[in-house]
C-alpha cells in the first residue's frame, strides 16, 4: 500500500485536471443564443440595432404615448425604430420571435400616415414626423431579436434604437391577430394556416421556411436530448468527483512518518 500512495495521487491529480479542463469544454461550448441573444443581420448594413436592445420584449416598452395606427394595422402592435437625424432609414429589415416563431421583416420601404391606403406591413414602415422614424408593425407582441439598416444619405455608424412600443399589452379586443378570408399566398403546411394578412402567412404546423413577400418565416423544432456540451460538462464531473475521492484515499493510507 505505500508504494502505491503517490501513483494514486497522480492519477487523482491527473483526475482532477481532466475533469476540470471538460467542465471548461462543457461551458465554453454552450451555444450563443444561450448566453445571450445574438445578432441576426451579418455585415453589409450602414446601422444596427444595439447589442442591449436585442431580445428586449415588446411588453418591456409599452407606452401610453400614441403610435400611427389604421384599420390595416388595429390590434397589431407598433415597434418605433429611430436613428439619429439628419440620417433617414431607407431600408429597414427587424426579425422577432413572436409566438415562437422566428420572423424576419426585410426590406421594409417608408410610407408616410398620408399612405395608408399602399401600406403593407410585410413591406412598409410608417415614417413620422420623418424619415428618422419607423413604426414597424407585428400581429403578436413578441421579442425583438435584431435590426439593420440601410440609410439615406449612405452613412454606416447610427446605432438604431427602439424607443417604445404600442398596443403589446393585450385588451379583450386585441387578443388575436387580424385575419383575412382571400389571401393572395399560402405556405405549404399539413395543418390549416393562420393568415395574418394577405402577403403575411404564418403556419402552425412545424418545421416551416418560406418566403411570402418580403417576409421570411422560419420555425424550428425543438431540440430534444442531450447536448454535446451536457455531456462534457458530465464526464467533467465525473473526473473531478474521481480525483477527489481518490486523493482522500491516498491520504488514508499513506504511510506514517517516523516515530521520535
Amino acid at each position: 500500500m505505500a508504494a502505491a500512495g503517490p501513483g494514486r495521487v497522480v492519477v487523482a491529480r491527473s483526475a482532477l485536471l481532466a475533469g476540470l479542463l471538460l467542465v471548461a469544454m462543457g461551458l465554453w461550448a454552450v451555444p450563443a443564443s444561450a448566453l445571450g441573444t445574438a445578432a441576426v443581420f451579418g455585415p453589409g448594413y450602414d446601422s444596427y440595432l444595439g447589442a442591449e436592445q436585442r431580445g428586449i420584449t415588446a411588453a418591456s416598452l409599452d407606452s401610453s404615448e400614441g403610435c400611427p395606427s389604421e384599420a390595416v394595422v388595429e390590434g397589431w402592435t407598433a415597434w418605433h425604430f429611430i436613428i439619429d437625424a439628419p440620417t433617414e432609414f431607407a431600408a429597414l429589415d427587424a426579425a422577432f420571435s413572436l409566438e415562437g416563431t422566428d420572423v424576419t421583416v426585410a426590406g421594409l420601404t417608408a410610407r408616410t400616415t398620408a399612405q395608408w391606403s399602399t401600406f403593407n406591413p410585410a413591406e412598409h414602415f410608417i415614417a413620422t414626423p420623418g424619415g428618422h422614424d419607423a413604426y414597424v408593425y407585428t400581429p403578436w407582441p413578441g421579442v425583438l431579436l435584431d435590426a439593420a439598416s440601410r440609410n439615406s444619405p449612405d452613412s454606416p455608424g447610427p446605432v438604431i434604437v427602439v424607443d417604445r412600443t404600442c398596443g403589446a399589452t393585450p385588451t379583450a379586443s386585441t387578443t388575436t391577430a387580424p385575419t383575412t378570408t382571400a389571401p393572395t399566398a399560402t405556405a405549404p403546411t399539413t395543418g390549416p394556416p393562420v393568415t395574418l394578412i394577405p402577403a403575411l402567412v404564418i403556419t402552425n404546423s412545424p418545421p416551416v421556411s418560406t418566403s411570402v413577400l418580403a417576409v421570411v418565416i422560419t420555425r424550428s423544432l425543438a431540440t430534444t436530448g442531450p447536448s454535446g456540451s451536457l455531456y462534457l460538462t458530465i464526464a467533467g464531473g465525473v473526473l473531478i468527483l474521481a480525483g477527489v475521492v481518490s486523493l482522500r484515499l491516498s491520504r488514508t493510507t499513506a504511510p506514517s512518518g517516523p516515530s521520535r
